[in-house]
């Protein structure tokens, strides 16, 4: 699609891990990494918990893409997973997105 219009972007969605992420989304020409953060399919997790795997994140913004996760519907994680610079977070609850965006902390 993007190479048809650029004016319209595009983005890998997965909810399994990927072997060298950056590269399949750069071969598929994509502007966006939206992988899934919670539960059996967390990809950027380092565990179970809420630890982020900050260093993917910065790997893909840092080449200019965006990093945009779903679904996330607890305030901790949504903290988190900013601190760790996403660009995006998907949730069921945007109004707990939304305080968390004011800088309410839970």
């Amino acid at each position: 699609m993007h190479r048809w219009d650029t004016a319209i972007a595009t983005g890998v969605l997965t909810g399994d891990r990927l072997y060298r992420p950056r590269e399949y989304v750069f071969a598929l020409q994509a502007q966006a990494f939206h992988p899934a953060c919670a539960g059996a399919q967390n990809v950027i997790g380092r565990n179970p918990s809420i630890d982020v795997d900050e260093d993917l994140i910065r790997e893909f913004t840092g080449a200019g893409l965006f990093v945009n996760v779903w679904t996330e519907n607890t305030p901790e994680r949504m903290h988190a997973l900013i601190d760790a610079g996403v660009t995006g977070i998907f949730t069921d609850y945007p109004n707990r997105l939304t305080n968390v965006l004011a800088g309410e902390r839970t």
